[in-house]
């Protein structure tokens, strides 16, 4: 058995949830992190899994087989398995994963924080990628695969009228424990329940809290931009989601290949046959309608 050693700076949050009981993405996410290099090492892991439903010995079974394909990669040094309720989504499910690797990090500590709907990575030095992009930013910030420029508008939530502006797309994120620290008791998106209210106070509270506050963003897609309190649009770069177009990122949002792509028989054998014939038998269809 491995020892614990948290002197090492990397740290990686995984976000997901029981909603779909064959966990076959995340699956296929875990393999990928175990197969290609993050370009730094040890890192420190936490898996934590959101109960959309009761969480069943099932989901226990198949949540531990995450940890044991992660603790396969020699640059993987621990795994931590976090259950939660719903509430808040990804967003409690980061605060949860923050609040445990502030038991060990520093500050000067990077921490990536990636979802289910990020898939991959899909090449080497992926972690790398984010904290040299990270690196450009002066006085610090948050780094993201992509980031949604967008014009000002209003938009009516539960409790409030909220201002949308340019943002870092949740599904991949990364900063220092010392910019996550001023926000982990009180994370955005954390305590609301209804879905369209934890996306749009979390990915939008998210950006907003480093702004606020000075600092920067910046995304791996468009590597050459920094976004400040004073420059958060470029007429030059498209005002419109581009995270489905987005290819040249490590961590990219879910496309329509990547399971197949990804995926051997053997993987689907060993982690769910039963979803393996599905996934073939969904592809033949799609062929077939060509």
């Amino acid at each position: 058995m491995r020892q614990k050693n948290f002197q090492n700076e990397f740290y990686l949050g995984y976000l997901t949830a029981n909603d779909d009981p064959s966990f076959f993405k995340d699956y296929l996410n875990v393999k990928n992190m175990v197969r290609y290099k993050p370009g730094v090492s040890p890192l420190h892991v936490c898996i934590t899994v959101s109960a959309v439903r009761k969480i069943t010995d099932k989901d226990k079974s198949k949540i531990k087989r995450l940890k044991k394909t992660l603790l396969k990669a020699n640059h993987i040094s621990t795994v931590k398995i976090i259950f939660k309720n719903n509430i808040g989504r990804d967003f409690s499910s980061a605060q949860i994963s923050l609040k445990y690797f502030s038991e060990f990090c520093k500050d000067e500590s990077y921490i990536l924080i990636r979802n289910r709907s990020g898939y991959g990575p899909l090449n080497n030095k992926w972690y790398a990628n984010y904290i040299s992009q990270n690196k450009k930013l002066p006085k610090g910030g948050l780094t993201g695969s992509t980031i949604n420029q967008c014009k000002i508008q209003n938009v009516e939530t539960e409790n409030q009228q909220i201002q949308i502006q340019t943002h870092v797309q949740t599904y991949a994120y990364l900063s220092k424990w010392k910019y996550y620290k001023p926000i982990a008791d009180e994370f955005p998106g954390a305590d609301y329940l209804h879905k369209r209210d934890v996306i749009i106070q979390g990915e939008l509270g998210l950006s907003s809290s480093f702004i606020e506050r000075g600092l920067a963003l910046n995304c791996i897609q468009w590597s050459d931009h920094i976004f400040t309190a004073d420059k958060l649009y470029y007429d030059e770069l498209p005002s419109k989601d581009v995270k489905n177009i987005s290819t040249n990122v490590p961590i990219r949002f879910r496309y329509r290949r990547y399971i197949y792509r990804t995926l051997s028989i053997i993987d689907g054998i060993i982690w769910d046959p039963k979803e393996l014939l599905n996934l073939i038998f969904l592809k033949k269809l799609k062929h077939k309608f060509k």
